[in-house]
Parts: C-alpha cells; sequence; structure tokens
C-alpha cells in the first residue's frame, strides 16, 4: 500500500484464466450487459458451468441460466465481478460476506473478446466496450488507497494542421508551435503515476497529434502494460496518416482508441486513416453530430479571449464549480498538471502569469519530486480537488456561451494580439 511501500498496484484482482480453471462453478456476479458479456465469451471457449448472482434481477429466458442471491455466493470459489458501475460495491459485498481475494476475479480478457469484431464504432459504442476495463481501474484505485482521474490530456506536441479560430486550446496563437520535449512529457507522466493515480482515460492530444508520432509510439509502447491506465486514445483532426510503425504500436498496445473530429473537408486523410485502422485491427470512431455541443454538430461555444475578465469573486467561482472540463480534463504540459487545456496552452504561451497561485502543478519540481508517493497523491488530489478556483479561471468566459461556427480557419497570417 502507499504510505507502506513504494510499490505501486499491488493488490490488484487477477484476470479470471480459462487455462487454469480448476473446473469448479463460475459465478458472473452482475447479471447485466457487462456480465452478460462475460457469460457470452465463456460460452464462446465451451465453458456451460457458470451461472449469475445479482442483487436485482430475476431469471429470465434471454440469460438461460440461474442467478443466485449474494448471500449464497460464499459456496463458490471462481467469482467474476461482471459488472462496470457496481464493480466497488460488489467488492465490498464480497469482502462483507468473507471471501478472500483468491477467489475474486475480474474478466477484462473474456469482456473484450465479447466486443463486436467490426473496430469502427460510434463514441457511445466506444465508451460501452471500454467501460468494464475503466470500472477496473477504478478498483485497483480503491484496493490500493489510490485516486482516479477520470480523463487526462497529455500533450505531446503544439503544432496543428488546422488554423481554427474560437479553438478551446489556442492553437492559432503559437507563432512558432514545436513538438514537446520526448524527456519532459515522460518524465511529467512518471512523476504522475507515482501519486498512485489511476487514469481511466489517457489522451494523447496535441495540437494534432499525429505530427509528433515518434512520441506517441513511444508512449504507446512504454506504458501499455501499465496497470494504471485503463485506455489510451487520440484525437485526430482527421489531416495526416498514422506510420506504419505507429500502426503497430497502436495494435501491440491492444487498448488504443482513436477518434475523429470529422471537420468534413478539412479532414481530407480521414477516410483513408480509418482503412488503414481497420486494417490493423484498431478500434476508432468518427464524431458525427449528435456527438457535438451545439446546433446541429456545428457550432462550439467561444470561451472568449485570454484575459483577465473583471466578474466578481460568486460568478467565477460558479463558473468554475459548473464547469465540466475541470472534471474530466486533466491536462499534463511539459511536467505541469493543469485543470484543463485551455490554462495549460495559456500559460505556456505566456499569456497568464505562470506564476499565479493555483494555476498549476510542477511534477517536474525538486519539491515534488523529492517527496514521497504519499505527499505526491496528497499534492496531486489537493491540487485536482480544490474547490476554490485558480486565478486562471478569471481569464475565461466561456460561461457567456458564444457561440461560433466549428472549425472555420482564419488566416495564419492575422497578426495575434
Amino acid at each position: 500500500m502507499i504510505g507502506r511501500s513504494n510499490k505501486l498496484y499491488s493488490k490488484v484482482l487477477k484476470d479470471f484464466n480459462v487455462d487454469k480453471w480448476d473446473k469448479k462453478t463460475i459465478v458472473v456476479y452482475g447479471a447485466g450487459k457487462v456480465g452478460r458479456q462475460i457469460g457470452n465469451a465463456l460460452k464462446s471457449k465451451e465453458i456451460d458451468d457458470f451461472i449469475y448472482c445479482d442483487a436485482y434481477i430475476e431469471e429470465d429466458s434471454f440469460i438461460g441460466k440461474k442467478i443466485i442471491r449474494p448471500e449464497s455466493v460464499s459456496k463458490f470459489s471462481n467469482i467474476i465481478i461482471g459488472s462496470s458501475y457496481y464493480i466497488i460495491d460488489i467488492y465490498k459485498k464480497l469482502q462483507k460476506l468473507g471471501i478472500n481475494n483468491n477467489f475474486i476475479f475480474t474478466a477484462n480478457n473474456l469482456f473484450c473478446e465479447s466486443k463486436r469484431i467490426d473496430n469502427r464504432h460510434s463514441l457511445v459504442e466506444l465508451n460501452i466496450n471500454h467501460s468494464y476495463e475503466q470500472a477496473i481501474s477504478s478498483l485497483n484505485a480503491y484496493l490500493n488507497d489510490g485516486y482516479v482521474i477520470e480523463h487526462l490530456d497529455l500533450i505531446i506536441t503544439e503544432i496543428c494542421t488546422l488554423n481554427c479560430e474560437a479553438c478551446g486550446s489556442l492553437m492559432p496563437l503559437y507563432v512558432k508551435p514545436q513538438n514537446c520535449d520526448e524527456e519532459n512529457v515522460i518524465k511529467g507522466l512518471d512523476a504522475l503515476l507515482k501519486s498512485n493515480c489511476y487514469i481511466k482515460e489517457l489522451c494523447i492530444i496535441g495540437g494534432e497529434p499525429f505530427v509528433n508520432q515518434k512520441l506517441m509510439k513511444q508512449i504507446l509502447v512504454k506504458y501499455k502494460d501499465n496497470r494504471q491506465i485503463a485506455t489510451f486514445m487520440t484525437i485526430s483532426n482527421g489531416t495526416l496518416l498514422p506510420t506504419k510503425e505507429v500502426l503497430t504500436a497502436m495494435k501491440s498496445n491492444g487498448k488504443f482508441i482513436v477518434v475523429f473530429s470529422n471537420y468534413g473537408n478539412l479532414s481530407k486523410a480521414q477516410e483513408k486513416a480509418v482503412q488503414l485502422l481497420d486494417e490493423y485491427g484498431i478500434e476508432s470512431a468518427i464524431e458525427t453530430k449528435e456527438d457535438i455541443v451545439g446546433h446541429e454538430g456545428r457550432i462550439w461555444i467561444d470561451y472568449g479571449k485570454v484575459k483577465h475578465y473583471d466578474f466578481k469573486y460568486d460568478k467565477h467561482q460558479n463558473m468554475f464549480l459548473n464547469c465540466n472540463e475541470r472534471l474530466m480534463c486533466t491536462t499534463l504540459l511539459n511536467g505541469k498538471l493543469f485543470l484543463c487545456p485551455r490554462i495549460a496552452h495559456a500559460v505556456n504561451l505566456g499569456l497568464i502569469p505562470s506564476g499565479l497561485q493555483g494555476n498549476y502543478l510542477d511534477l517536474l519540481h525538486e519539491e515534488y519530486i523529492n517527496s514521497d508517493n504519499k505527499i505526491k497523491q496528497n499534492m496531486c488530489i489537493n491540487y485536482l480537488k480544490n474547490e476554490e478556483h485558480p486565478i486562471a479561471c478569471e481569464y475565461c468566459n466561456r460561461d457567456a456561451g458564444i457561440l461560433v461556427e466549428r472549425a472555420k480557419q482564419i488566416s495564419r497570417e492575422i497578426v495575434k494580439e
């Protein structure tokens, strides 16, 4: 456990290994969608000696299997947790019943085998397909006294192949954009992982991430077996093709997703890129108008110019507390941890004074680096969970709700203010 040892994820539950099955009855605890998919995977391996356990669902013809109640599950020694939403609750129930961890399993291997063979999905389908492995990440955090980061934007380049007006990540404001320093990106992620965080979704992003495929490949190879990262993804504007080396790394990683922003004619390489991903068996999704907030998928919300907005304290605080980005868009740029990509790039561009209190946590600073892992964990949690808005949030006007055309291009010759 962290605090007693620097060894991370020491109490991870094992995936159920069909090849080492002791031929005793298997219990799939959870008769919902996840549990049934695991059951289907067992059937595909000609294993029919399994039953379901569920506190609420009754036996029905669709399942075609006996369903026992949790109070009866202690009689069995092969118990698979087959739920995403209730995974921690089920584990707590099994512990309360006195069941040894050696008899409790996850089954992400079986769940993955039960997914659709087709690699092309909608965003909703992608979320469902990876809900179980991300839930396991939450369970691992619970087992090891860790904490969960729902989504982390890992920025690998400032370079973008498009020049979109009102870009939330401020890409048009970079006069001489560059790829991020490889050493700082890796050191920053390593430093964050030492805080005992469990990342449900690590998004390798830019700019346009396929500009820096060398670093993308390095990340996919280095962290593919890291139990603290549930899934990997990248969001591309569809203007560049992945190389064979990166495609191979994506396939080898085994839990990588590519999402295309789908900017119409601007995404000129999107169709070919999807074909390549299909050939390599890599999951992908193309955003549709239903996936995008705004009128018929053609509208963005403008965050406003990066300047200090002289609102009253309560208005800044309310915008902060109601901002989804602070919860879902945690960002790592050049070894610094930010609440969102807009703050990250604004500080990186020098548009917001970097020394203002609460704007970021420097994971490469000696104070953090020289701390033990428990102190690192407390520093990260205190920063990410702080209910007081950082000064950087006073440089955002997202709450005005100003709508602009999605992916509208502006001339690169326009003088930056």
